[in-house]
């Protein structure tokens, strides 16, 4: 039975080995034809396919600076406003606001608040505010976030109340729509 299972480890390992070979050739050949993609061709893409192309154009631009810093001077207002509230919404997806703090995204809290009402997503904005001040979380040094490990991720988890802001988001309109929505109106900046 062991070896059975030690079996169907490696079995599984390596299929997700080939899916991410697979999924790496189709993200740099994406990657590389958005990269390329004028401002016309991006409009005529679909709010998902947009999202995703934008994500590669700005990504492409941010200069890791170190643990705590990038360097965002390379982008527009727009593509900014993008690159933040984008990465607050996947690592939400993926985890909620402790993952966003925990994670490299956390660079860009201190600008959050100031995005999302760029956006025009006032009640994330005051939620985010609300939440920041009752915990007297400093956004502009979230170096007490960083983790090593999933133990790590636990322990961050457990120090405020994320959960109760996770299903409070959960209520709110989601913040891709008035991101898209800003996106369009903006897109000549990208």
């Amino acid at each position: 039975m062991k070896n059975r299972k030690n079996k169907l480890i490696v079995i599984l390992l390596l299929a997700i080995t080939m899916i991410f070979n697979f999924s790496g050739c189709l993200f740099f050949s994406s990657s590389r034809r958005y990269l390329k993609m004028s401002v016309s061709d991006l409009s005529k893409l679909s709010d998902g396919a947009l999202f995703e192309a934008l994500l590669y154009r700005t990504e492409a631009k941010v200069v890791d600076i170190d643990d705590t810093k990038e360097d965002l001077s390379a982008l527009s207002d727009a593509e900014k406003v993008f690159y933040v509230v984008s990465y607050y919404d996947i690592e939400w997806q993926n985890g909620g606001l402790c993952q966003y703090f925990s994670n490299s995204s956390r660079k860009t809290a201190y600008l959050l608040a100031d995005c999302l009402e760029k956006i025009g997503a006032d009640e994330h904005k005051e939620m985010y505010l609300k939440f920041i001040e009752d915990n007297n979380i400093d956004v502009n040094d979230l170096s007490s976030f960083m983790i090593e490990d999933v133990n790590d991720y636990i322990a961050q988890s457990k120090r405020y109340p994320f959960d109760d802001y996770d299903n409070a988001f959960a209520q709110l309109k989601p913040v891709q729509e008035p991101l898209m929505k800003y996106v369009r109106e903006h897109i000549n900046e990208f």
